[in-house]
């Protein structure tokens, strides 16, 4: 909930204060304790008795999820399964899911952060600069959508023209970019996205068919982004080190 961070209020952003929130997830019988009677808070369907893998009691895991993932998982953790993943076009398909069914990150002990885990999110503005509907635009007024993508060590997000009508997103009209590096800025002040970046993204994205997903487009440019910031540490950290290097030799 944003209290005035980067000028913003409530949760009308893509920045991290608003679009996280708790994620808590209570098995009867299996995640906590018993009561004072010695009995079971409620009565549950033991999902794990033949898994040798169990919940630890009052454990924090943490890993990226998204809101998504809480019906697979507790369909899952409720003995039905968890449903199949929504193909491209799911319109006639009954039942599927775009979430992942976490109850595997919870069960196993050893398991740490999952640097390839991603979790995506959205929010939509009337135009580029503010005006008195920009939190919280009606439908028909909607113009960009801000996508974000958000991983361990980056948020970046970007806001493309998007059309209230059909519900479609033209991923070639970019209004603007954002790119954190949360290592280095956990509060996300420092936008390193640029111009340079941006038409170095843009050109690899050229080759990719016209039918690729939104959320495989932002991986991709991500992909693409942080190999560059890599290399970039790894020149200058090179170069640093031949200063030295250059420095003890004239000593």
């Amino acid at each position: 909930w944003s209290l005035g961070e980067h000028g913003e209020w409530a949760k009308y952003s893509n920045f991290d204060v608003a679009t996280r929130v708790p994620l808590i997830m209570f098995v009867p019988g299996v995640t906590t304790y018993h009561n004072w009677l010695w009995e079971s808070t409620f009565p549950f369907i033991d999902v794990f008795s033949q898994s040798e893998q169990s919940f630890d009691y009052n454990r924090v895991v943490r890993n990226m999820v998204e809101l998504v993932d809480v019906f697979p998982t507790v369909s899952y953790m409720s003995g039905l399964g968890a449903p199949e993943y929504c193909p491209d076009v799911s319109l006639q398909v009954e039942l599927c899911t775009e979430g992942d069914n976490l109850a595997r990150t919870f069960r196993y002990k050893e398991r740490g952060k999952n640097p390839e885990l991603i979790a995506f999110s959205q929010y939509p503005r009337p135009a580029d600069t503010p005006q008195e509907n920009s939190d919280l635009p009606d439908l028909k007024d909607i113009k960009v959508m801000g996508y974000s993508l958000r991983s361990w060590d980056y948020r970046y997000t970007l806001w493309l023209g998007f059309n209230p009508r059909d519900f479609q997103v033209n991923t070639s009209d970019v209004h603007g970019g954002e790119l954190y590096m949360m290592e280095d800025d956990p509060g996300q002040d420092t936008n390193i996205y640029s111009d340079a970046l941006h038409r170095m993204v843009m050109g690899k994205m050229e080759s990719l068919p016209q039918n690729v997903s939104l959320q495989m487009r932002l991986k991709r440019q991500l992909l693409y982004l942080t190999a560059g910031r890599k290399m970039s540490r790894w020149t200058n950290r090179d170069k640093g080190k031949g200063n030295e290097v250059e420095k003890e030799m004239k000593n």
